[in-house]
């Protein structure tokens, strides 16, 4: 089996919860998140998966169900199927509805790309019961992930392999049990298996003590990157490969993010004031008003921008924007800020101002937010990000800078911010 690194959160109660990668992500490779999410609302909340480096994350599986101890459990898996490569990455999944919930996040990378899904299945138990269920894998080789999840009270439990049915190849490194071992917080079990063959393949969750709710989830991924033969066709344990075995190229790293560039300027462009009179019938065309024309209306392709600026906090300094298309730093009279809302907390440690995915943050509020957004702000002639709000605790404001921005810049050529 093809697995690099693993980690996973423990239980985290919150809107949102972060885990980074064990180790830097390498270009091609591919990405599995498993979260289990467990909260009081009277649906099972829609949750989102970004990260760092700005990686698409597809879904893979889900499996909800409204527990006998009244909560909503669900159970969600995403995957990359071809990563970015980063130093630093971290997964951050969240609530859409911005409610808190009960996290515990699962993240894997593998030294292989992913096709897309080829199957899968999902199962739950409102009362905590055994789950069964099977899935239908298309051919040999392909990742088996196989999650479980249980409700408080009921943490003692195994997923099992039927043996009855086409084996798998388990990697002994490749499932855990995330969080506290006590039987007061949920608990998620994650085996990742390779396929020996096609066919219908079936697992089990057994449970010591059931009670609460539980969901289990199982998808096949076909790899690319590894040797089509079956992982036990040499003997071993999918870890190599046979001589003059076929490898399939990775796919490219697939990107969410906007094409940062479509004109290609030699120079950068700039302004002819041509009378209307040069261009009526009957007046001569020189060369020289098409020349003028020409960089007119390439002055006018680049003249009014939105440009992206990043994630900034409190003190940070937004630079002066750089135009993608022909490279013109735009000074500060020539442009204002626009800044939407992005947290009120601050950034957890490793954030970068300006960086283009969003930022993981840090749990920093001393009490119920009081004044919510008291004073957010770009300064146009500086910069400066200025953040302030307050809290309120044992009868007492408490004053902030927390909170996270995502910075626009609004640029126009030769104009005059009216602003500064």
């Amino acid at each position: 089996m093809p697995l690099v690194s693993q980690s996973n959160s423990n239980v985290e109660i919150a809107p949102s919860a972060m885990v980074p990668y064990a180790m830097p992500n390498i270009a091609g490779h591919g990405l599995l998140v498993v979260v289990f999410c467990e909260s009081s609302a009277s649906s099972p909340p829609p949750l989102s998966v970004v990260d760092l480096a700005g990686n698409a994350y597809v879904p893979l599986a889900t499996a909800s169900v409204h527990s006998s101890t009244g909560m909503q459990d669900v159970l969600e898996a995403w995957y990359v199927r071809s990563c970015f490569g980063v130093p630093v990455n971290a997964v951050t999944v969240r609530t859409t509805t911005g409610q808190s919930a009960a996290f515990i996040i699962c993240v894997f990378e593998y030294a292989v790309g992913f096709a897309s899904l080829d199957a899968s299945a999902e199962g739950t138990s409102a009362a905590g019961a055994d789950i069964k269920l099977s899935l239908q894998v298309s051919a040999p080789n392909e990742l088996v992930v196989i999650a479980g999840a249980v409700e408080s009270n009921s943490w003692n439990f195994l997923i099992s392999v039927d043996a009855s049915t086409p084996g798998f190849y388990q990697e002994g490194s490749g499932y855990f049990e995330p969080g506290a071992q006590a039987p007061t917080v949920p608990q998620l079990y994650v085996a990742d298996l390779l396929s020996s063959s096609a066919g219908t393949q079936a697992a089990q969750i057994d449970f010591a003590n059931p009670a609460g709710g539980s969901c289990m989830i199982a998808a096949a991924l076909p790899l690319v990157g590894v040797p089509a033969s079956p992982p036990g066709s040499s003997g071993g344990s999918g870890q190599g490969s046979s001589p003059g075995s076929p490898v399939q190229t990775p796919p490219p790293p697939v990107s969410i993010g906007w094409q940062q560039r479509e004109l290609s300027l030699g120079v950068i462009p700039g302004f002819f004031d041509l009378s209307d009179d040069c261009l009526q019938a009957g007046q001569p065309c020189t060369d020289d008003f098409l020349l003028k024309i020409s960089h007119n209306a390439k002055f006018a392709a680049v003249r009014s921008k939105l440009i992206y600026m990043g994630f900034y906090a409190n003190g940070n300094t937004v630079p002066t924007p750089v135009d993608p298309d022909d490279g013109y730093t735009y000074s500060r009279e020539e442009c204002q800020f626009v800044c939407n809302l992005f947290s009120n907390r601050s950034p957890a440690p490793g954030f970068v101002p300006g960086q283009a995915g969003p930022p993981a943050q840090s749990n920093s509020q001393p009490g119920t937010l009081y004044n919510w957004p008291g004073a957010y702000d770009v300064n146009d002639a500086t910069g400066l990000v200025s953040l302030r709000n307050s809290y309120w605790q044992n009868g007492q404001e408490i004053f902030s800078n927390d909170g996270i921005l995502k910075v626009y810049a609004v640029c126009r050529r030769l104009s005059i911010n009216a602003a500064n």
